[in-house]
């Protein structure tokens, strides 16, 4: 099986992806599931596939900016 030396530059910029989907991932964990208020819900008993999600309060101002500005994740 043939091997291919990648450049550099080019696993630096995959390992930063790397970390900017963990630091984004971290980041929704600590944020309610919608961005705005919305109340509980769940699928019928006939739903093939059941589902349901709590209520959301929504985000804050603080969270929305947070994420909007990429708090906690790394750039160039």
């Amino acid at each position: 099986m043939a091997t291919y030396e990648f450049p550099p530059m080019l696993i630096d910029a995959q390992n930063e992806l790397d970390q900017v989907r963990a630091d984004l991932r971290t980041l929704f964990e600590r944020v309610p599931w919608s961005v705005e208020p919305m109340d509980a819900w769940e699928t019928h008993e006939n739903a093939w596939r059941p589902a349901s999600r709590p209520a959301s309060p929504g985000w804050d101002p603080e969270h929305a900016a947070a994420i909007a500005r990429g708090e906690g994740t790394r750039t160039r």
